[in-house]
């Protein structure tokens, strides 16, 4: 694919990020820092942001078109344990998957919120909606989606919710407390 997203080169005066041309012309970025040229190397929002991008193009060449897709910033941006990042990455990384796979969403935003006492991680979309029986199995062959983000969220000490409506979309919220279980995961403010 040969797209990049430069993370380092957004600032608070900057929220539409812009690739190489081809299929992936724009990401927007509401609020991407809180500082220019703030730049923070682990960032989830960088990873996901890129992982959208792949997937809309994947959905583009096989529909024609793509789901709109945002990435909301808010709070200051802070290093994550490496470990941590990995997990956050992999459970909003499907939450993401699913929505572009399985939605048929006209819009889907991600949400990361740094606070003081939690990092909230949020993925929501405008799409059908995940059937109720679905949503309470606990695992279906061949799929490990859902049970695979638990797992996850209860391996890093963090709180997954998930709401789905008929009609109404679907939204992943991943809520990591500062005292979690790895320490010290959320560093210093940069």
């Amino acid at each position: 694919m040969g797209e990049t997203l430069d993370m380092a080169n957004a600032t608070a005066n900057s929220n539409v990020l812009t690739f190489g041309g081809g299929w992936a012309s724009t990401l927007r970025i509401d609020a991407v820092r809180a500082t220019a040229g703030a730049k923070i190397t682990n960032d989830p929002a960088h990873a996901l942001g890129i992982l959208g991008v792949e997937l809309a193009g994947e959905q583009r060449a096989a529909h024609g078109d793509a789901t709109a897709l945002s990435v909301v910033i808010e709070g200051k941006p802070r290093e994550l344990n490496p470990t941590l990042r990995d997990e956050i990455d992999r459970i909003a990384g499907e939450a993401l998957r699913n929505a572009f796979r399985h939605a048929r969403a006209r819009r889907i935003e991600v949400e990361i919120r740094y606070g003081a006492r939690q990092l909230r991680v949020r993925v929501r979309d405008d799409g059908i909606g995940i059937d109720a029986a679905i949503l309470n199995q606990a695992r279906r062959a061949g799929h490990w989606g859902l049970p695979g983000m638990r797992e996850r969220a209860k391996s890093i000490g963090a709180q997954l919710e998930l709401w789905s409506e008929h009609g109404a979309g679907t939204e992943v919220e991943l809520t990591i407390p500062a005292g979690g279980r790895l320490h010290g995961y959320l560093g210093a403010s940069s």
